[in-house]
């Protein structure tokens, strides 16, 4: 099993850290210096109370124009790596779709997440009918009681990690039934953990 590499913190995490770190570090060193420096050339108290406003209203100004542009170009890195994961998103689909097998993509219990337009095509169902179904109760299945407990047990030994491939059968739109080339792949997380089960059928 090859293990994902090491989690990274997520950017709008780095961001939340670095603005009020930011704006937190020039305000320390504002105060501390602008006073010394407004104390040692200003002895007319009300001068002095007057710059203070100033200097105060200088640095709402300042620290306001540094924090929108810092947020404008965190805000667009974050558009840029939406639009690249709205295009990868686009190509998987493409890809997943336009596949001659069945491809689906299951929770580690067998619920079913998704199913491309080949499998649903071949048994005449829709996704909204299969999405949140255990898999085995699915209608590519629903011929034998023996193979819907084939799929069942083949999912649990998936889920411990296993990869499982063997020949069964699907029943199609109008009752024909195919022999398949059928097998299950775990999906592993970052810190080694089955995350879902990619299972895939070939016409044989």
């Amino acid at each position: 099993m090859t293990k994902a590499p090491p989690a990274k913190r997520p950017r709008w995490k780095k961001i939340y850290l670095r603005v009020p770190l930011i704006y937190a570090g020039i305000g320390v060193l504002w105060i501390l210096f602008s006073d010394r420096v407004l104390l040692l050339i200003v002895e007319d108290t009300e001068e002095l109370t007057r710059l203070q406003i100033f200097k105060g209203w200088f640095y709402v100004g300042v620290t306001a124009l540094l924090l929108y542009l810092l947020l404008r170009r965190e805000v667009r890195k974050l558009e840029a790596s939406h639009r690249a994961l709205a295009k990868s998103e686009a190509k998987f689909k493409a890809i997943f779709n336009q596949t001659f097998q069945f491809l689906g993509l299951l929770t580690p219990e067998g619920k079913t997440i998704a199913a491309n337009d080949t499998a649903l095509n071949f048994a005449g169902s829709e996704a909204d009918k299969v999405f949140g179904k255990p898999f085995w109760e699915t209608p590519w299945w629903t011929h034998s009681a023996a193979v819907q407990e084939q799929i069942q047990h083949a999912i649990q030994r998936a889920s411990e990690g296993q990869f499982v491939r063997f020949e069964t059968t699907n029943i199609g739109e109008q009752g024909e039934i195919i022999d398949i080339d059928f097998s299950l792949k775990p999906v592993y997380g970052r810190q080694g953990e089955v995350l879902y089960l990619i299972p895939e059928g070939r016409d044989i």
